[in-house]
């Protein structure tokens, strides 16, 4: 069994979900293609636990309430040396710290790397102590040079699968990859135009190794900060999880009166493992004006617009009332 993939290769063109339509139209639903009903998709990721992350990207990221994801190698010598702060960036809720392998070895074996994978889980986890032991983890494939891969595709697969890893999209990113800001600009608006995920990762952000300009770096986050109306800025597990539930979901109505309407969410996807709300437009009754959803445990107040109201739910997650 693979470990399923990021790769926009590897993803499936789909419209939003529609739900059958009551009469009159009210209860008429669909699950938007992203979140809060976003044109478009985009990720800025980070590798190798630079210490620049600490000094230079994450201060501009949380300056400007831009999430990042930073794949660590905490059995190197970049990450331990800075333990301490990486450890208390990693409660911030804009900040988020995955596996990108233990010591960045690559797969001298499957042992070796099953290791690699495990050990650097476990540093994770104590960051993380509230998250569910098994459940989805997301993991950027270490660049090293392809003879330090010993073992092969369908083994390093088989020991993602082990582990619930996610693979993020391949690195792509400054100094090899949308080297200029006019490149970057291009770039973050084609993602907009074409209502698609695009991403952008860096090794070192104003020093460091790879190292992208610090004034590169600050333009693409000035860019993103001012889109941020039309995309939704999100980490790749994120986006995965609400990519792979929408193409199965749907979403129908149950119960259809004056007062109430009653909808079910379902997807494929085992909800054990995705368990990321996906953003419905539901059509109300025209003299509906503000409105509380209820879903299990979880309730919202929603203004209504143009008829229609806009809200999270989780899919398989009982039935959602709208009063």
């Amino acid at each position: 069994m693979s470990a399923p993939s990021m790769h926009p290769g590897n993803r499936r063109k789909t419209a939003a979900s529609k739900a059958n339509v009551a009469a009159g139209g009210a209860g008429k639903a669909s699950v938007l293609k992203w979140k809060d009903g976003k044109r478009a998709v985009f990720m800025v990721e980070f590798d190798d636990s630079a210490p620049s992350h600490l000094e230079f990207a994450i201060p501009a990221l949380k300056n400007r309430g831009i999430p990042g994801t930073f794949y660590i190698n905490p059995g190197n010598g970049p990450y331990k040396s800075h333990q301490v702060a990486w450890e208390k960036e990693a409660a911030s809720p804009l900040i988020e710290l995955a596996n990108h392998t233990f010591k960045h070895l690559g797969a001298p074996s499957v042992a070796e790397f099953d290791s690699e994978i495990a050990d650097a889980n476990e540093v994770i986890d104590r960051l993380y102590p509230h998250r569910p032991a098994v459940r989805l983890r997301d993991w950027a494939r270490p660049g090293v040079p392809r003879e330090q891969w010993k073992i092969s595709e369908a083994e390093i697969q088989a020991v993602l699968a082990k582990h619930h890893m996610i693979e993020r999209p391949p690195f792509f990113g400054p100094p090899f990859s949308i080297k200029t800001t006019a490149e970057m600009i291009d770039w973050v608006d084609g993602a907009i135009a074409k209502g698609e995920m695009r991403h952008l990762a860096f090794h070192g952000v104003g020093g460091d190794w790879h190292s992208a300009p610090i004034n590169y770096f600050l333009a693409l986050l000035d860019k993103l900060d001012a889109c941020s109306g039309e995309l939704w800025l999100t980490d790749p597990l994120s986006y995965h999880k609400y990519e792979t539930e929408r193409r199965t979901a749907q979403v129908r109505v149950i119960e259809s009166g004056d007062t109430i309407l009653r909808l079910s969410l379902t997807s494929e996807s085992d909800p054990a493992l995705y368990d990321q709300p996906l953003t419905l437009a539901v059509a109300v009754p025209a003299e509906w004006k503000r409105v509380t959803i209820t879903q299990g445990s979880v309730r919202q107040t929603k203004t209504v617009k143009n008829g229609e109201v806009q809200f999270d739910a989780l899919p398989d997650g009982g039935d959602i009332v709208i009063k």
